[in-house]
């Protein structure tokens, strides 16, 4: 009876130390998963943070194991964070350390795109990001192409991208110039209006007849949103299909 006594209390020593071993190793990544998804969500929302914040965030990510759970969201995390420094180290006055974190982004999205490649965002940060370490080019042509091809009806990456699209759109050929338009319209058409005005009124001036011409097939009540929160902005166009009487005014 001692005998068995024993090997029980034996047994549930090693069972306990098996469990905490378990818990060590366990919560470290799931706590990981939960920094990455507010970090994550936070950088896609355009939150700002705590100048070193994300600096911080970052060396929690760096170096994990490809076994670890969720390993690919954990790089897509990654690339994010490295976009976002490079995008604010263009501010600084050290040309030097800006030139090194956009080479860092780049590499990380690419790292990042090789275990998701289907992520559409991934592509369009790669577009701008050749375009800060590397300027316009065919290759960056090739990558904003591919963001529409992966996510052609992803509001909230269309938002974004219209607007760098359009910014380029000269240097654009036929066909992927026929997707910004039809990307423009859908904007419209889903009622983001002031992302539709704010894209229109900048970088896509130069462009607006030919993306007056593209909201004209589009039903007529967006389009007048459209055209109401235009002449609120003092914007005095013809928008097809509406009249602008002092209504639009109030």
């Amino acid at each position: 009876m001692r005998d068995i006594k024993t090997f029980a209390r034996a047994f549930l020593i090693v069972l306990g130390a098996v469990s905490l071993s378990w818990v060590g190793f366990a919560v470290p990544p799931f706590g990981m998963a939960a920094t990455k998804n507010e970090v994550t969500a936070r950088l896609l929302a355009d939150d700002r943070f705590k100048p070193g914040a994300l600096r911080e965030s970052l060396a929690v990510f760096t170096g994990r194991a490809k076994w670890f759970p969720e390993y690919s969201k954990i790089t897509r995390a990654e690339a994010l964070m490295k976009i976002r420094i490079a995008e604010e180290s263009i501010r600084s006055i050290d040309l030097q350390e800006a030139g090194t974190e956009k080479v860092h982004a780049k590499a990380s999205i690419l790292s990042s795109l090789a275990s998701n490649p289907g992520d559409a965002y991934l592509w369009l940060a790669l577009y701008s990001t050749q375009l800060l370490s590397e300027g316009f080019d065919s290759e960056a042509i090739s990558y904003l192409d591919t963001s529409y091809f992966l996510g052609p009806m992803e509001g909230w990456i269309a938002i974004r991208r219209n607007r760098l699209a359009l910014a380029a759109f000269p240097m654009l050929d036929e066909s992927l110039q026929a997707k910004v338009v039809s990307e423009f319209c859908a904007l419209v058409s889903s009622e983001f209006i002031d992302a539709a005005v704010f894209n229109f009124v900048g970088v896509g001036w130069q462009q607006r007849n030919r993306l007056l011409q593209g909201i004209s097939q589009i039903h007529i009540l967006p389009r007048t949103l459209f055209a109401k929160r235009l002449a609120n902005e003092a914007v005095s166009i013809s928008i097809p299909g509406v009249s602008i009487d002092e209504r639009f005014w109030r």
